[in-house]
């Protein structure tokens, strides 16, 4: 049946093209409507529909098709070909390149080879090709990142934009689906042209399954110590609390979870020079924390603000459970990282007093300012028709404009203000927003205030260039004093005084000072913070200044240019160690003998999996597959099985009728217990080394089965070597690192790479185990 089910496919492709061909489309998409119905999600409906929207010059549509067929085959080499012959169509070369780079990684047929490598051959003398190759490639683990928007986004989004003056190449990482932030389409413009962003789903529901990954990801960040993470689990299961409290350190530990399990399925890590994670929110850092202990990459982390030390952490109480197991997260993160970033000096100190994190290991980079944003301002806050007071960003727990507010209620009160000549407006969303409108009413400011909601970044500095007075909110505790809000670089850029509420010899007060930009009170002073704001406002009605005595280079040093400068520095400098440091994978790992293995078999194995029925082992899912692939092939096969184990793939097979079977292995015990097994069938088992067996050339086999045996064998590109050509193989290797394994396989692009050469790959399935570990299923073709 499946055999008549491809003929008819391949039947209405070649009437597809010839369609094409002719340009009837109109035909063409009455033929792939029908063909929908029978082959829905099928990538050949969704290269038909762009092809055919090329063709018309509806370049935006077919790029569409095209990348939501790619969503859903992540690896089909149509789809990625018609990608890259798209974007090469437009102009966009780097892209174009960099599809049709992935096709030739995973194409191991005869059908593309030739025409990839005639694509890849003219694409590379385009100088922007060559800058790119000439590039090192950068992971950019980014959450919140455009369209999401916020306090969060700029920082990264700017490294993002000026990372290619200094010859890196970013490659974004971020979520594909978020409910969390704010939005802002607009800051979508200023990802740099022909950056490659990927977006992971992520999961909005918790299952059984995704627990147990997320415990698995726990104990490896916790380094494995059980007492901490029971501890957890204990306190966790006994709470009345819902299942989202599960999700630490923040609800995005499910991205996380995704992005170590699918990234590298999706792109070939070993074209990665280095990675780069961003907080908050924290999880972004456990996701690299777990691609470099992976992969061995060395890794950046950026701290936008502390983690345990978090000036806003609610109910940080050192005894508390919850902030115990954060902060082992935190010392464990910050030990593996190769270096650390902070954006506060106090925040550097911190680190390495609290954690003993060496001096040498931090750099603080401070936020700041992009040039580029502040061209074409309309600036006229001196003809403002009122005086103008501005405050960006949003209101929560100590962040709290109350003092200044006040300030003002008594200001007009003593007629030093008349309210008829102000006006403060309050930018960005604010969850309270009911309460601050009836305390403003009780100040008798409720007319007064504008609550303008989330604005553009550009809207927003449009609004700030033009205040008289420009607001920032800290907060009064302690821990604020390390904290520099992001706004604050780019107020400085401004020609309006900056009034700021934070406690006495504050990071914020420190720059002020440096820059002359403005002044900083405690937020208990509404006399001081009063005298101020009439200066300014006195300042305004006479259109006159209040000298600032503007230091431009002291404000110069925070353009993000700059700043991205500092960051490549760092870049270049753990990429040389990691140089110095690299080392080979395998190195130490050697091919055990057959005393090992009788052993293994003998002991039963992990978990005594060589002791159970078929059916009540881990491998039982992958087998099943196996089988349904047997099942569709609708020949008469003859299988051969190299290293068959204690013969329980064989017992399946034997169950459901398939019997024109042999197998061997070069255990004396494997064959012992397979012979046990299937006492039936138990001369079909033999005890032979791959090297030495006469059963390739004896045997008349058309199928063969090598299920967890190639990761064991040094030469077992020798092996396959000797299978006849044109063979089915059915094989599977893992993912991790095992007793007896001499390789194992970070992603399939490490499969197509190690056996392109010798297979035509026709499908790789993915088969998740416990944690990250997973097993690939492998259809091919002997060449």
């Amino acid at each position: 049946m499946k055999a008549k089910i491809e003929k008819l496919r391949d039947e209405i492709e070649q009437h597809l093209e010839l369609l094409i061909g002719r340009k009837e489309f109109l035909e063409a998409e009455k033929l792939i409507d029908e063909f929908e119905l029978l082959f829905p999600n099928d990538s050949l409906v969704y290269c038909a529909r762009g092809i055919i929207s090329f063709n018309n010059g509806e370049y935006h549509i077919a790029q569409f098709h095209f990348e939501t067929g790619l969503n859903t085959h992540p690896n089909s080499i149509d789809l990625l070909f018609n990608l890259g012959y798209l974007n090469e169509n437009l102009g966009n070369y780097i892209s174009a390149y960099r599809f049709y780079n992935k096709a030739k990684k995973i194409n191991t047929g005869k059908k593309f080879k030739s025409l990839l490598d005639e694509r890849l051959s003219i694409l590379e003398k385009y100088q922007s090709v060559i800058e790119y190759n000439s590039r090192k490639k950068v992971l950019f683990i980014n959450y919140i990142f455009p369209p999401l928007a916020g306090s969060g986004v700029q920082r990264a989004l700017k490294f993002i934009k000026y990372c290619r003056d200094f010859n890196y190449e970013p490659i974004v990482v971020t979520t594909a689906n978020c409910d969390y932030y704010p939005t802002d389409t607009s800051l979508l413009d200023e990802i740099p042209n022909e950056v490659e962003v990927i977006r992971i789903d992520e999961r909005n529901t918790l299952t059984r399954e995704n627990m147990n990954e997320l415990f698995d990801v726990y104990s490896k960040v916790l380094s494995n110590n059980l007492e901490v993470l029971e501890k957890l689990l204990n306190s966790l299961n006994s709470s009345k609390s819902d299942i989202t409290s599960y999700l630490i350190p923040d609800f995005h530990i499910m991205f996380a979870n995704e992005v170590i399990r699918t990234l590298p399925e999706i792109l070939d890590i070993k074209d990665i020079d280095l990675i780069y994670s961003t907080s908050g929110p924290y999880s972004t850092h456990i996701a690299a924390f777990l691609l470099k202990h992976r992969f061995k990459l060395p890794w950046v982390a950026d701290f936008r603000d502390e983690w345990t030390n978090n000036a806003y952490l609610e109910n940080a109480e050192k005894s508390d459970l919850l902030f115990n197991t954060f902060e082992k997260m935190e010392k464990n993160i910050l030990e593996t990282a190769d270096h650390i970033i902070t954006t506060t000096l106090e925040a550097k100190v911190n680190y390495e007093n609290n954690f003993t994190v060496n001096p040498s290991k931090v750099t603080t980079i401070f936020n700041g300012y992009d040039e580029s944003d502040f061209k074409n301002l309309n600036i006229k806050n001196k003809s403002n028709a009122k005086f103008k007071i501005v405050h960006n960003g949003s209101f929560y727990m100590t962040r709290t404009p109350l003092s200044v507010l006040k300030a003002i209620n008594k200001l007009i009160k003593n007629k030093m203000v008349d309210i008829e000549e102000l006006e403060i407006i309050f930018t960005s969303y604010n969850p309270n927003l009911e309460e601050w409108q009836q305390e403003l009413e009780k100040l008798g400011l409720g007319k007064v205030v504008n609550y303008t909601g989330y604005l553009s970044h550009a809207d927003s500095i449009e609004i700030s260039s033009n205040a008289n007075l420009l607001l920032l909110i800290v907060g009064e505790t302690t821990k604020c004093k390390n904290v520099i809000p992001a706004k604050l670089f780019e107020y400085l850029n401004f020609n309006s005084p900056i009034l700021s509420i934070s406690p006495p010899e504050s990071a914020v007060e420190n720059i002020l000072y440096k820059t002359n930009r403005g002044l900083n009170f405690e937020s208990n002073d509404e006399i001081s913070i009063a005298k101020y704001i009439h200066e300014n406002y006195l300042s305004w009605k006479n259109g006159s200044d209040i000298d600032t005595h503007r230091i431009q280079n002291e404000i110069e040093k925070f353009t993000r240019k700059d700043l991205t400068r500092q960051l490549c520095e760092i870049f270049n400098s753990i990429s040389e160690k990691n140089i110095n440091n690299s080392f080979d994978k395998y190195t130490e790992l050697k091919e055990e003998d057959k005393n090992f293995y009788d052993s293994l078999f003998s002991d039963g194995g992990w978990d005594q999996t060589y002791f159970k029925h078929y059916s009540n082992t881990h491998y039982y899912p992958i087998w099943e597959k196996a089988f349904s692939f047997i099942v569709e092939m609708e020949r008469e096969l003859k299988i051969l099985e190299i290293g068959c184990g204690p013969g329980q793939f064989a017992q399946l097979l034997f169950e459901r009728g398939v019997t024109e079977y042999q197998g061997f292995d070069f255990s004396d015990k494997a064959i012992e217990m397979a012979k046990r097994t299937n006492k039936m069938y138990h001369e079909k088992f033999h005890v032979g080394d791959a090297f030495e067996t006469k059963m390739f050339d004896n045997y008349s086999y058309n199928l063969v089965i090598i299920f967890e045996v190639l990761e064991h064998i040094e030469e077992d590109i020798a092996v396959l070597e000797k299978i006849k050509e044109d063979t089915t193989i059915l094989f599977s290797v893992p993912n991790f690192d095992s007793p007896g394994h001499v390789r194992w396989f970070n992603s399939i692009f490490d499969i197509y790479e190690r056996y392109k050469f010798v297979l035509d790959i026709q499908s790789i399935n993915i088969h998740k185990l416990a944690g990250e570990n997973k097993i690939y299923l492998v259809k091919a073709n002997k060449k």
